[in-house]
Order: C-alpha cells, then sequence, then structure tokens
C-alpha cells in the first residue's frame, strides 16, 4: 500500500524583500509622532530665550557718539599748536571730573577710574585715504615697475582720522541706562571746554591777567607790573587780529579786536604814561635805598644779559661769513652764453642764521636802552635830596586804583570778545558732535528676534534629525523582519524537499523489496 503526503509551501511575495529602508510614510508617521513635542518645545524655548536675553539687554548696553574735529593740521594728525594730537585726552582725569561736576554726581556713586577704563576710542579712517589705498592697489596688481611706484605711494599714504566712535560701556562703569546718554553727552561737552580752553580760549591771555598786588611794590615795579600786563594783553589782541579775516566783532562786548588793541595802547600812553611820568619828575617812592638797591641789580643782570648776547653774535657772524652757500650748476648748449654758469642761492640754514644775527642785535639793543634808563633813575635819585611827602603817595595810590579798574575792565572784554570769536570764527567747527549720545542694548528687539530665530532653527533641525533616525529605525526593523520569514521559509522547504526525497527513496527501497520477494 502506497501513501501520498502532499506539501503545501507559502512564500511571501519577492517584491517584499525590496522595500526602500526609508519612506515617506515612514517620516510621515513620526512627524505626526513628534509634532506635538516639537510644537510644545519651541514654544518654551523661545519664551526661556526671549526673557532671558530681554533681561540680560536691560544690564548689558552701552552708551555711543561719534565726534569729528575740522581745524587746520587734524589731517596731518597734529592739533591746533602744531603737536601731535592726542584723542585720548577725551577720557583724561580732567575731562570727566569736570563732566562729573557739571551733572553735580555724588564722589561716592561713580568712579572716575572706572568711568576713563570703560571709555572706548575708535577712529574712523577716512574715505579718501581708502580710495588711495585701493587705486594703489589696482595699480600694484598690473605689476612691473608701476607695482613699484604703487608701494611706495602706499608707503606714503598716511591715514589721519578726523571722525572718532566713542563708546561708554555702562554695565562696566556702573551706568544705569537712564543715565548712559546724559553722562557720556556731559563727557564730550567737558571735553569741549577742555579743548577750546587748551588750544584757543584766552590760552595766552593767562599771561596778561594783573595777578600781583601792586600795593606791594614800590611805585617803580608796580607801574612795570601794569606796563606788563597791558602789553601782553596787547600782543595777545593783536595775535587775534591776525587770525581774523572776517573783520570780526562781538555781538557781546561791540568791541573788534583793533577797539581793544587802541583802549590798550591808550591805557598805557595816557594813563599809565602820566603815572610814569609823574613817579619820574618828582622821584616818587616809598623806600629811596630799596630802589636803589634793585635798580642796580638790574642794571648789573643787564649787563650780563647783553655780554652774552654780544658773545653770540660774535659766534653768529662767524658762521656767517664760513657758511658755503648752495652751488647751482646751469647745464646749456655749447653755443650758449650760459654754458657751465654756476649760481649761489641761500638755504634755509642761512636763513636761520641771519634771523638769529638779527634778533641778537636788536637784544643787545634793547639792554643797552634799559641800561641807560635805570643809570638815569640811579643818577636822578642820588640828585633828589627831598622826600615823597605823603600827599603825593595818596594822589599816586588813587591813580593806581583806577588803572587797576580800567586795566581789568579791558581785561574782561578782551576775554569776552575772544571768547565770542574762538566759538564763533576761529573754532566755530573744530570740534563737533556730529552723532549724539545714545544707549543700545546688546540684545535689543532686532536682536531678540535674531537669537529666537536661531534657537528655533536648531530645534528645529535636531527634531528633523530625531524624526528622521526613527523612521529609518523602524524602517530597518521592518525589512529585517521579512527577511528573517523569507529565511525561514526557504529552510522549511529545504527540509520538506529532503523529507520528500528521504521519503521516495523509502518507497522505491520498499517496492524493490517487495519485487524480490515475489
Amino acid at each position: 500500500m502506497s501513501e501520498e503526503k502532499n506539501i503545501n509551501l507559502v512564500l511571501k511575495n519577492p517584491d517584499d524583500y525590496d522595500k526602500p529602508i526609508l519612506t515617506i510614510g515612514g517620516i510621515v508617521s513620526q512627524v505626526k509622532r513628534f509634532f506635538v513635542l516639537w510644537v510644545v518645545v519651541s514654544i518654551v524655548a523661545a519664551l526661556i530665550t526671549g526673557c532671558g536675553t530681554f533681561l540680560l539687554g536691560s544690564t548689558a548696553a552701552t552708551a555711543k557718539a561719534m565726534v569729528e574735529f575740522t581745524f587746520d593740521g587734524i589731517e596731518k594728525g597734529k592739533d591746533p599748536a602744531g603737536n601731535e594730537f592726542e584723542i585720548q585726552q577725551i577720557k583724561s582725569p580732567a575731562v570727566i571730573e569736570g563732566a562729573l561736576d557739571a551733572l553735580m554726581y555724588p564722589d561716592d556713586e561713580v568712579d572716575v577710574d572706572s568711568l576713563r577704563n570703560n571709555i572706548k576710542i575708535e577712529s574712523v579712517t577716512p574715505s579718501d585715504a581708502i580710495d588711495k589705498m585701493a587705486a594703489y592697489k589696482s595699480v600694484f596688481d598690473i605689476g612691473n615697475n608701476a607695482a613699484m611706484n604703487a608701494v611706495e605711494e602706499m608707503l606714503d599714504v598716511s591715514v589721519y582720522p578726523t571722525r572718532f566712535i566713542i563708546t561708554l560701556d555702562l554695565k562696566a562703569a556702573k551706568i544705569s541706562k537712564d543715565d548712559g546718554a546724559r553722562v557720556l553727552d556731559a563727557i564730550l561737552d567737558s571735553y569741549k571746554r577742555y579743548f577750546y580752553e587748551t588750544y584757543g580760549y584766552n590760552r595766552a591771555l593767562g599771561s596778561a591777567v594783573l595777578a600781583i598786588d601792586y600795593h606791594d611794590y614800590d611805585y617803580e615795579r608796580a607801574i612795570d607790573v601794569f606796563d606788563s600786563t597791558l602789553e601782553s594783553a596787547q600782543k595777545y589782541v593783536s595775535s587775534l587780529a591776525n587770525q581774523d579775516s572776517t573783520s570780526f566783532r562781538s555781538t557781546t562786548t561791540g568791541y573788534s579786536f583793533s577797539d581793544l588793541s587802541s583802549a590798550i595802547g591808550t591805557l598805557r600812553s595816557e594813563d599809565l604814561g602820566w603815572i610814569s611820568s609823574y613817579v619820574t619828575i618828582n622821584n616818587v617812592t616809598k623806600d629811596k635805598e630799596l630802589l636803589l638797591i634793585n635798580y642796580q641789580y638790574r642794571i648789573d643782570n643787564l649787563k650780563r644779559q647783553r655780554t652774552a648776547a654780544k658773545s653770540n653774535l660774535e659766534s653768529v657772524e662767524a658762521s656767517i661769513e664760513k657758511y658755503q652757500k648752495d652751488t647751482v650748476m646751469v647745464m646749456a648748449g655749447a653755443n650758449s652764453e650760459t654754458a657751465n654758469l654756476t649760481l649761489s642761492q641761500a638755504s634755509p640754514q642761512y636763513d636761520q642764521m641771519i634771523d638769529r644775527k638779527l634778533a641778537t642785535q636788536a637784544e643787545i639793543a634793547e639792554c643797552t636802552k634799559d641800561i641807560d634808563y635805570y643809570e638815569g633813575r640811579i643818577e636822578s635819585l642820588n640828585k633828589s635830596t627831598g622826600s615823597t611827602s605823603k600827599a603825593q603817595m595818596e594822589l599816586l595810590d588813587a591813580e593806581l586804583d583806577k588803572l587797576y579798574e580800567k586795566t581789568n575792565n579791558i581785561l574782561n572784554l578782551v576775554e569776552s570778545t575772544a571768547d565770542e570769536f574762538f566759538a564763533n570764527v576761529a573754532f566755530a567747527n573744530a570740534y563737533s558732535i556730529i552723532v549724539p549720545s545714545s544707549v543700545e542694548n546688546d540684545y535689543s528687539l532686532p536682536n531678540i528676534v535674531l537669537i529666537i530665530a536661531v534657537v528655533e532653527i536648531v530645534i528645529f533641525l535636531a527634531f528633523a534629525m530625531i524624526i528622521v533616525v526613527r523612521a529609518f529605525a523602524n524602517q530597518y526593523n521592518e525589512n529585517n523582519g521579512v527577511v528573517t520569514v523569507k529565511k525561514a521559509a526557504k529552510a522549511e522547504a529545504s527540509k520538506a524537499e529532503e523529507e520528500a526525497e528521504d521519503e521516495a527513496d523509502e518507497e522505491k527501497e520498499q517496492k524493490k523489496s517487495n519485487k524480490n520477494k515475489k
């Protein structure tokens, strides 16, 4: 009897083994899974970032302003006096203290050194210098001789800025945001006063101020004090008149510099001249012996000064005699009358020696004049047998007091007129604040929005990576399961085939055995 076995093998569709590793469906399913979490995390991160940035920005702020200088010489890096310009003086102790005094800040609230250390000054490179450098660079790129010339020209281009950005770190200086612009404005205004006092406003008038009490001196010496004061004031007014090309007349005092010079000259020639002549003619003195000693001391001092000047003059004249002038050779054609003509010309050094000679001669003449004057005064005092009366002294004291009042008045007029001249003419635009102070937060609203946007982008990228990885992992596991089933099916099919073959072999053997038995 034969036995039949039927084996059915069910295999999955081979297409299941060719599924892609990452599918759109898998990604969409992961997006649905993480969408709510992503929205929650984004909102929380935005709130935390915005609030934290705003709170940090409320303390981290700076006050900024821009100043400009337009006086002669700044384009060469020089100050109005011809020395190297020092922009760092904006944060000098004198300027800072002047600003705090103007703001009436208590000394224990703001530290001068703290303010100075937290002021930063940045120069703004002039555009014309940048254009020159760019032009020379384009020539340099050509190469050859033009490149070498361009290098030399580039080296000769000196960049001296005329604009500067002034920045005050409010947090480091312990200044509130509300006071930031006010403090920086006060510093810039204080520097304006410092600038004008240093380079203009009555700088030379300081030596003309009558600060000595003339009552402490004998009348001759008092006259010298007044004359020196008025002479200095007159020279100062003359120097301002030379700077003035606008026929300036003060709207405050109503005077021009020529008016002031004439008024000072009148004081010297009329008022002071009358007092001087009265003292000289009448030999008025508080102490005759002391005055004689003073005159003799002046004579001795002037003689020493004249001797030194004469020695200096001899040295200068000897140098002039030995000085070899510069020689210039004029080359011309062979038939020209000027062929190989040699000329001598002066040089700056030669001119300087001539100037020294003339100045020394003037000094000698001045010393000789003063010596003659004092010797004449000594002779006149020695011939005088009378003494100074009380009435004469009272008269001179009264006249000197009047002269003192007139001198103070004229000096005040000079000061007021000069102040207006410097402010409106000489230094009208020498120093200006072209961008007023303003407080800038390091984390202002645009910056806050930008920071939040960056954080949100980072979060989005992080979640996108998570979604892709999760979708890839799930699809990979699914595909790996299909492959496992396929392998199991193949193994089962192989085992079934082997069993079928064994049964077939056994059946053949059985048939063969049965046949042999028959």
